[in-house]
């Protein structure tokens, strides 16, 4: 069901599953309702609910999201959601958070980006969609840069793509700790004109990754701390293969 009540969008979706894949053996029963209103000409604020619920299990799944639009092209949104999961008999009250902050996103001809930050607790739990990792934060920093051509020319535009990808362990991210893990890649797209039409090449410049692993032996902190390993892979185009760097943490 879908429908506008003066400024407001309503969109609702119900149903009673099939029991085959049903833990408890029950039919689940699904519920998703959507509600946004605008604010102004562009901006938006919203809810989102869901629901499953099979037997004496349930997930319920509430969010609030909020997209502001500044300066014609410019916009900022921010998404707080939580989760209620009960599991098996006896296993009691799960709790968990969902946070999505985007805190900038420009789309200009010849320069874009896009900085944000999505944070998902660890017992954040969405049976009605999908959410591959939990207990991390992940950052996404894009820029693209654009070089137009004369028109006629050989080269019709160079787009550069830069990409910042860092990701951390929740409390790390909280406490101010590393990151877990990350990536930097920058990519190069050509188009170039060939006999009155356009062909497009593109190419991996830099992909740069590093992740941080801990020995799994029991130590004191400060061992850790020295055994600690950062793990770093560093690809030029046309450089070779890959080289595997392990420096020791002081």
């Amino acid at each position: 069901m879908t429908g506008k009540i003066g400024g407001t969008g309503v969109a609702y979706i119900g149903a009673i599953d099939d029991n085959n894949l049903s833990a408890t053996g029950d039919h689940p029963i699904v519920n998703l309702l959507r509600l946004r209103r605008d604010l102004g000409t562009s901006s938006t604020v919203g809810l989102a609910y869901t629901d499953r619920i099979e037997g004496t299990t349930s997930n319920r799944v509430l969010g609030v999201d909020a997209r502001i639009i500044w300066l014609k092209r410019w916009f900022t949104s921010l998404q707080v959601a939580g989760s209620w999961t009960h599991d098996t008999v006896g296993s009691g009250l799960r709790t968990g958070m969902l946070w999505d902050a985007t805190l900038y996103d420009y789309t200009g001809r010849s320069y874009g980006n896009h900085g944000e930050f999505v944070g998902f607790s660890r017992d954040f739990s969405a049976q009605s969609g999908f959410v591959n990792r939990v207990n991390v934060v992940q950052g996404r920093i894009f820029n693209r840069f654009t070089r137009y051509g004369k028109p006629g020319a050989l080269l019709e535009n160079a787009t550069t793509y830069i990409l910042i990808q860092p990701t951390w362990r929740y409390q790390d991210f909280l406490n101010l700790r590393s990151t877990l893990e990350g990536n930097i890649t920058q990519q190069l797209q050509l188009n170039i004109r060939a006999g009155g039409s356009s062909a497009h090449s593109g190419a991996t410049l830099i992909r740069y990754s590093t992740r941080r692993t801990t020995p799994a032996t029991r130590s004191t902190p400060a061992a850790r701390r020295r055994r600690s390993r950062f793990r770093t892979a560093c690809t030029i185009c046309g450089a070779g293969s890959p080289r595997s760097v392990r420096p020791t943490a002081p």
